[in-house]
């Protein structure tokens, strides 16, 4: 865990934290480096001299939503593209392919699947890696027709692919980008760039693990604590940190228990110490609910009937 003071800027926060789980002296064998972090928007809305080209130097790789802000049509590096939510596209890019919808909240599911749909059309059409990125941070990409994704005039070779990939709309003749290759710079789509193109299937399987991380702060602020403003009332952030490390651990505590009653285990903590769960028994005087059937009419009136 890492606390940072009030007011700080959250970049630094996360990349302290980053750091922490890096340090010589906690690195382990059997636990994995940290490859990549989930973030909402507000670490990638970061410029990106305070967030991302600090975290890909760190050779971690964000995944995120794009902020609004961050969407739209821009010039492409090159002639013959074109920049759509933060991905290097050719021109060729069918228009209605262009100006897709966000994805609101409470969106229903078969109209969400519906929506990555078309943003998988969209991503043929996409410049992919080339080559790794560079240690100082450039990277070779190249385009759809090159990459076997589309089917262009102009690059005689995708023609030989099945028609099952889409055709572009190209001339032959008629200079296009769908074949070619360039080299982005670190401060090209640092601030929109990530490995998965923003909208597709892809992305969402890769982005939609922000929901361990939601269902976590769920527990902690509202199912199981409050950690909330008001929470702890000391100061300092010494004091704090300690404070709420030990509701954090209450709360997995919790969970923990939890988890064994629904299964109806033992208390796993009683396990550990070696104790026996005790057999419940009536407390003295405290009355039991048992019911007697009656048999007969004379016992339920204490007199036999009548003739």
């Amino acid at each position: 865990m890492r606390l940072s003071p009030a007011g700080s800027h959250k970049g630094e926060a996360g990349l302290a934290a980053l750091d922490q789980t890096r340090r010589p002296d906690r690195a382990r064998t059997d636990q994995p480096a940290v490859r990549d972090v989930l973030i909402d928007r507000g670490y990638s809305y970061c410029i990106p001299g305070s967030w991302a080209h600090p975290v890909r130097a760190r050779g971690i790789e964000p995944v995120f939503d794009l902020h609004p802000n961050q969407r739209g049509t821009h010039p492409g590096p090159i002639a013959g593209t074109i920049v759509i939510d933060g991905t290097v596209f050719t021109d060729a890019l069918p228009e209605e392919l262009h100006d897709l919808p966000g994805f609101r909240i409470g969106m229903p599911r078969e109209e969400k699947l519906a929506l990555h749909a078309r943003y998988d059309q969209r991503a043929a059409y996409a410049f992919t890696p080339h080559s790794a990125r560079d240690t100082d941070g450039y990277q070779r990409v190249k385009g759809p027709a090159l990459a076997g994704r589309v089917r262009c005039p102009n690059t005689p070779a995708s023609l030989r692919l099945s028609h099952s990939r889409p055709t572009t709309a190209c001339r032959r003749g008629t200079p296009c980008a769908c074949g070619k290759t360039l080299t982005l710079p670190p401060e090209a789509l640092a601030w929109t760039g990530q490995r998965h193109i923003w909208g597709t299937t892809d992305w969402a399987q890769d982005y939609g693990r922000r929901a361990a991380v939601e269902s976590s702060n769920a527990e902690i602020k509202i199912h199981r604590a409050h950690l909330d403003r008001g929470h702890t009332r000391v100061f300092g952030t010494l004091k704090n940190a300690l404070l709420i490390a030990f509701t954090l651990a209450a709360v997995n505590i919790h969970i923990l228990r939890d988890w064994h009653a629904k299964r109806r285990r033992p208390d796993p903590w009683a396990t550990l110490l070696g104790e026996t769960t005790p057999t419940p028994t009536p407390l003295p005087g405290q009355l039991t609910r048992t019911r007697r059937r009656t048999t007969s009419l004379a016992e339920l009136t204490g007199a036999a009937p009548p003739g």
